[in-house]
């Protein structure tokens, strides 16, 4: 062979080298892809359940009147410390 085959034979080589070599990238983005999608799902999905028990919690602690508060001022310019919420926001 001439050495003009031999170099278009090189760059023919070359090039399906490159589109195979960019073939497999394009697959593994493919698959990081759907990898961080399915994470951030996940991710949503436990924030959300968090946040979910959280407000539940916090309904059943103001239901129950748990906690306390200081310098809560009652109608009259009065001020009661250290009560609970219950306390705090019943009606004199």
């Amino acid at each position: 062979m001439n050495p003009a085959s031999m170099s278009s034979l090189n760059v023919q080589h070359q090039i399906r080298r490159n589109a195979e070599e960019q073939a497999e990238f394009l697959r593994t983005m493919g698959s990081w892809e759907e990898d961080i999608k399915k994470r951030d799902k996940e991710m949503r999905e436990r924030k959300e359940k968090k946040e979910k028990e959280m407000r539940e919690l916090r309904k059943k602690k103001k239901a129950a009147g748990v906690g306390v508060r200081t310098g809560v001022r009652m109608s009259g310019g009065t001020v009661k410390a250290k009560m609970t919420v219950k306390e705090a926001t019943k009606e004199d």
